[in-house]
Formats: structure tokens, sequence, C-alpha cells
């Protein structure tokens, strides 16, 4: 496992955590640009990275993505998106560029889907947590990234669900707005 950052607090942290698991023969962490990256990789997550490249980019970023994955390989992309589709997708005096990250952009959902798949990826997405349900007993994916907060069904009662279809499925929780007790009671499904 190798995990990359821009920032030397982050690599530290990252490096300490590994350290007090018992991990660190297992995980490398490196501080360097994506762009720099070398080599092939069977697996790779970019997590909160899409809203900082800029939808103008997406074009260059996803091909260098792809161009680092062996055949067959797979790409996971979490990123904050938004529902509205009318709206500028960055505000330059907003509360989200001033305070949680200058200069990035909130594009929808679609936008970004569009860019990864005009670059070869087939990109599979659920708006609900019924519709993830029909596409997971259609589909069976190798791995499921589900978040806390959905529409309609939330993440915990999908998991549930899932469990009950697959018990051995493997499910990654997500969420910016979870509490320990969300976290404990998904660790216990």
């Amino acid at each position: 496992v190798t995990g990359i950052t821009l920032s030397p607090s982050q690599l530290e942290y990252g490096r300490e955590r590994l350290k007090r698991q018992g991990l660190s023969d297992r995980a490398r962490l490196q501080l360097i640009d994506y762009r720099d990256m070398t080599g092939q990789f069977d697996a790779i997550a970019s997590i909160g990275l899409t809203e900082h490249i800029g939808a103008k980019n997406y074009p260059g970023y996803f091909s260098f993505i792809r161009s680092r994955l062996k055949p067959g390989a797979r790409m996971l992309n979490h990123c904050i998106t938004r529902s509205d589709t009318q709206e500028r997708t960055q505000t330059l005096n907003g509360f989200i560029n001033r305070y949680i990250f200058p200069d990035g952009e909130l594009v929808p959902v679609g936008k970004i889907i569009d860019a990864m798949e005009d670059e070869g990826f087939e990109v599979v997405t659920a708006r609900s947590g019924e519709e993830a349900i029909q596409i997971f007993e259609r589909e069976r994916p190798g791995v499921i990234l589900l978040d806390i907060w959905m529409p309609g069904m939330d993440g915990l009662e999908l998991l549930k669900r899932l469990k009950w279809i697959s018990p051995d499925c493997q499910v990654i929780m997500i969420s910016g707005h979870a509490t320990i007790s969300t976290a404990m009671a998904a660790v216990k499904l």
C-alpha cells in the first residue's frame, strides 16, 4: 500500500498511526504530488482531491490516473459534490471557498461521471439505498463505498440489508457527519 500527500503534518500523522498500529511494514507514505507518481497500481483511491483539481482539469487528471492503473484495476473517487446544476461551481467569497478549501470547485456528480467515462472508466453509482441494492444484486461488486447519509434509506439501514443479502460483502463506510455511536453501530454489522 502506498499513500501520498502534499501535507507534511498529514504525512507525519499517518506514519505515526501506522507505527502505533504495527503496520509500518505494510504501507508506505510519501510526500509527493500525484502527478509525480510512477509505476502502475492494482487500485487507486482518490479521497478529497477532485474538489481541488477543477472541472477544466478533469480530462488530464482522470487520464493520468487511468495511466497508473494496471489492466483490470479499479479506482475509487470520493469527493464532495453538489446537487444544484444551475449555480456556478465556484463562489469566490462563499463559506466553503473561504474556510474549507480555497479555490475548490464543487460540481454536480454527473459532470465528474461524464469526465471519468470519457477517460474510459466504468462508473457505478447509486442515488439512493434502494437503487444501491438493485445494483448490488445485479453486479455483486468486490467493494462498496457507502455514506452514512443518503436520500431515503440511511447508510446503516443499507449496510444491514447488504449484509443480509451477502454476509461477506466488503463495505467501506464514510461520512463527514457520523458520530462515534454511528461508527460503532456500523462496525457491529
